[in-house]
């Protein structure tokens, strides 16, 4: 066999191609300003950080995790009410004969349904009104 380059000549070549880092003794990356190249590193000018009371002022340090959860979940309840109910009227809309209209959907309709789907889902009962 006969190879245009030796496997010295390879094993060089494949080294210059990998990326340099910096190492301390210990031989990890350090971190740093970029050696070598015209980065420009911009600074964040956001806006401050930490906690905003304004934004959920009755959470504090003894707050339970659902009343932190319920901050997310809130807001998704309140869309999947205001969906639920649009869906209902587009639906009433396309029947051809007038039907009795029931009352819209609340979020304490929506959180329920939500717990006992969860529920349901979690504990087997021998029907469904054990639940």
């Amino acid at each position: 066999m006969n190879f245009s380059e030796s496997e010295e000549e390879q094993e060089a070549s494949a080294q210059e191609d990998r990326p340099q880092t910096a190492t301390s003794g210990g031989g990890s990356p350090t971190w740093g300003q970029p050696q070598g190249r015209n980065i420009k590193i911009h600074p964040f000018v956001g806006p401050a950080m930490g906690l905003r009371n304004s934004e959920a002022p009755h959470i504090n340090k003894d707050s339970s995790p659902l009343a932190v959860l319920m901050l997310f979940f809130t807001e998704i309840f309140s869309l999947l009410v205001e969906q639920t109910n649009l869906y209902y009227q587009q639906h009433l809309d396309r029947q051809t004969r007038p039907s009795r209209r029931l009352p819209d959907i609340t979020l304490p309709d929506i959180m329920t349904f939500t717990a006992l789907a969860l529920q349901i889902g979690h504990i087997v009962k021998d029907t469904l009104h054990d639940y």
